[in-house]
């Protein structure tokens, strides 16, 4: 099997790298230190540098397709290589786990990956970019891919959290995480409406113990706020009619995959993605 990155005209590997310093440089200057106010000049200082890299950047291999239509196309290759790089390479994952009663997790192919990239072997940077970061690392990598950053809509969010609770609450530290704000700031779309290239939000069971959970209580107490998003890359009808979800997400075992909403959330326990009340959202 061919584990050399993909080629320029699919993705640009400099480009990301840019467009993440450019993100970054970004960042450090727009978030806050602890105890100050959130200021929204310092946000909208840094909207013309990132507009001026979304206009020049855009992948030319996915001009005249919509921003979902980037997204998704992006989203199924890196899950697709994710996929490919765990079936050729299990045996040696499985070899240096931790745990040998388990399956190999992403951490164990990351680490096989990091032992190929140091024989001099060719992976894909972008797959293992994208393993490597959390849900919502992942939902903005791909969006700054496409050509659009979530920075800025991200941040004016937590801004409206900082003014609304103060930046030393627990309400600011819990609406905060990443895949939350993005929900705030995306337009809430109905199970009736959703698409492929709309984004999926999960909450959270509120358990210390939840992994541990072997059936789901009716009444299971959940987050007011969102811990786990992905993109929506299928809806299908069933013979009953019913809408069948599917979506890609980065998740802390398996990596970036392809799930069902009625599948399994958690391997230890019968919680599936269904009970963590999903909602879905489009960014403008």
């Amino acid at each position: 099997m061919n584990t050399h990155p993909v080629s320029s005209n699919t993705y640009s590997e400099d480009k990301y790298t840019h467009y993440s310093e450019v993100c970054h440089s970004a960042e450090r200057s727009i978030v806050p230190e602890r105890n100050t106010h959130v200021n929204f000049k310092d946000i909208q200082g840094q909207t013309n540098t990132i507009k001026k890299f979304e206009t020049d950047h855009i992948n030319p291999s996915l001009n005249g397709c919509d921003i979902s239509e980037r997204l998704l196309n992006l989203a199924k290759l890196i899950s697709k290589k994710t996929a490919e790089f765990k079936a050729e390479y299990y045996e040696e994952a499985f070899k240096i786990k931790d745990n040998q009663s388990k399956r190999p997790t992403i951490k164990d192919f990351i680490k096989v990956a990091e032992g190929l990239k140091y024989d001099g072997k060719a992976v894909d940077e972008m797959m293992i970019r994208a393993n490597k970061t959390d849900c919502s690392g992942f939902i903005r990598m791909i969006y700054e891919e496409s050509g659009k950053s979530l920075l800025l809509i991200m941040q004016r969010e937590q801004k409206k959290l900082a003014d609304m609770y103060g930046l030393n609450s627990e309400e600011f530290k819990s609406y905060s995480r990443g895949a939350e704000l993005i929900r705030r700031a995306a337009k809430p779309v109905t199970v009736d409406e959703v698409r492929p290239g709309d984004l999926v939000f999960f909450k959270e069971i509120k358990s210390l113990k939840r992994d541990r959970i072997k059936d789901t209580p009716p009444d299971v107490e959940l987050t007011d706020y969102a811990t786990h998003i992905g993109i929506v890359s299928k809806v299908d009808i069933d013979g009953d009619g019913k809408r069948q979800i599917s979506f890609i997400h980065k998740s802390t075992h398996g990596g970036v995959v392809e799930s069902l909403l009625n599948s399994n959330a958690r391997t230890t326990s019968k919680i599936y993605y269904s009970d963590l009340n999903p909602s879905f959202g489009r960014i403008k």
